[in-house]
């Protein structure tokens, strides 16, 4: 008798290996899938972060150069100063909430209430899904106030706070 020597694999080991292969193929890609979602989130994470950041350095530029503000409605805040972006000298600027988005306005300072803003062109800073301004005295937290620099200004932001306090 002759013996046929076996040189090959049978369909079932073959078969056996393929499923084998892609199981740690598909772990894998589970793996590297739950990775890149991770990542996408702390991107995401990050950039709020950095929109709270440039929001606050320049809420803090107009807070603290201002010489006096008013705020409408906890939604609106007119600030007088050499705080200016676009002008030199005094000028009026103004951070304005419309649902959903807080815009920026800036006007050459001419002696008229700060309020007045005429036909300047807004700049959309950020869309925010809520915003407040309060100021806060040694008494009261206020939605509507006008004059010198009070104890506190608090922005609130979504999630975030920021306290802004003014030494007298």
């Amino acid at each position: 008798m002759k013996f046929l020597l076996k040189k090959g694999f049978t369909l079932v080991e073959v078969l056996v290996v393929l499923i084998l292969i892609s199981l740690l193929f598909s772990f894998l890609f589970i793996a590297f899938f739950q990775s890149v979602q991770s990542s996408l989130n702390i991107e995401k994470s990050a950039n709020q972060i950095k929109k709270q950041a440039n929001l606050y350095w320049f809420l803090e530029k107009l807070v603290y150069t201002a010489q006096n503000f008013s705020i409408i409605n906890g939604t609106a805040i007119y600030f007088k100063g050499p705080c200016g972006l676009f002008h030199k000298g005094i000028v009026k600027c103004a951070l304005i909430y419309k649902k959903p988005w807080l815009y920026y306005y800036e006007y050459p300072y001419y002696f008229e209430p700060i309020t007045d803003f005429r036909n300047e062109t807004p700049i959309k800073l950020e869309r925010l899904e809520k915003l407040s301004f309060l100021v806060k005295t040694k008494e009261k937290i206020l939605r509507n106030y006008e004059g010198a620099l009070p104890d506190f200004l608090i922005a609130k932001f979504n999630d975030t706070e920021m306290i802004f306090k003014f030494s007298h």
